[in-house]
Order: structure tokens, then C-alpha cells, then sequence
């Protein structure tokens, strides 16, 4: 039983980081075959606690991807919101 939800556990993950993936700076499709690799590489981990583990880190990808595009997005608005006007003249009496 705990196999199963840890595998489910394993699966959710995996479909999260796909999803944050997509918008990945260096392309959909090198992201998707690094994180197959990882996930491939650490297949035969059947230890609960490692699994944990292995799954903490997957948080922490994922929170880290979901910083990259928020700060991504943040210098796009603030490149476009803070341009550079024309100074006003003032004439002086």
C-alpha cells in the first residue's frame, strides 16, 4: 500500500515539473530530457525515506522555476514600466 502512494506521490511530481517546464528559458524539450534522466536515474530507489527525500527536492525545483518565471516576469514589466521620458524643459524668469 505505501508503495503505491508514494509511487503516486513519485508521478504527481513528475507531471508538476512537466507542467512548470514548459516555459523553461532554455526550452521545453531540454527540460523535459533532463528530468526524465534524473527521474530515470533514481527508478530503483524503493527506500521511503530517500524517496521522501528525492520528492523534497522535487519541491524545491519546483519552487525555484515558479521564482524564475515570477522574477522573469517582474523585469519584463519593469523594463517596459520604467522607460526613459523625455526630461520637461524649464524655462527659467
Amino acid at each position: 500500500m505505501a508503495a503505491n502512494q508514494s509511487r503516486g506521490k513519485v508521478i504527481q511530481a513528475y507531471k508538476n515539473l512537466l507542467h512548470l517546464g514548459k516555459n523553461y528559458p532554455k526550452g521545453y524539450n531540454h527540460f523535459r530530457d533532463t528530468l526524465r534522466a534524473a527521474f530515470e536515474k533514481n527508478k530503483a530507489v524503493e527506500d521511503p525515506e530517500q524517496i521522501r527525500q528525492l520528492l523534497g527536492k522535487c519541491d524545491n525545483i519546483a519552487k525555484e522555476l515558479q521564482t524564475l518565471y515570477m522574477l522573469r516576469q517582474y523585469r519584463n514589466v519593469n523594463k517596459h514600466c520604467t522607460r526613459e521620458y523625455p526630461k520637461k524643459q524649464r524655462f527659467s524668469n
